[in-house]
Parts: structure tokens; sequence; C-alpha cells
């Protein structure tokens, strides 16, 4: 007979998730997700196309919400973005 163990939380992970939805490998700031397209066939009369997907850039930075420094994943462009002064 096989039992249910729930899965283990990462203290401050609770509070994390109760504060909003986390989703799964996604850009925090401009919600950047990974999409499908088409590997380019070089060889064959067919050309037939093989599927795969394009993910973003992800990278973990502490990013100010609300005031206080959280770590969040975010994709190199808006990483870039944030770096740059104010002109």
């Amino acid at each position: 007979m096989l039992f249910y163990r729930p899965p283990r939380l990462v203290p401050g992970l609770l509070r994390a998730l109760q504060r909003k939805a986390i989703m799964a490998r996604s850009c925090a700031i401009c919600g950047k997700t990974s999409i499908g397209g088409f590997n380019p066939q070089s060889s064959g009369m067919n050309r037939v196309r093989a599927h795969r997907r394009y993910h973003p850039n992800l990278q973990t930075r502490l990013i100010d919400v609300d005031g206080q420094p959280t770590r969040a994943l975010v994709c190199t462009r808006c990483s870039r973005t944030l770096t740059k002064k104010a002109r």
C-alpha cells in the first residue's frame, strides 16, 4: 500500500506562495515564457519540420517588490534594462 507524503516546503516559500501565485519558467517583469517553433532541416527533399521549444534566458536576480528585495527569475533583456541608468 502506498502512502501519500506531502512535499516538503522550504522556509519562506510558503509566504511567497501566499503573496502571489508563482508561474513556472516565466520572467517576473515582462512575463516572457517559452514558445513553440520548428527546427530548420537542411537535408533531404521533403524538408521535414521537427517541433521544438524556444525558452527565454532566465536568471535569478534580486529585484525590488514593494520596497523589499526579492529573488525572482528575470529574463536577460529585462535584467539589462534594469541596470541602465535613467536619462
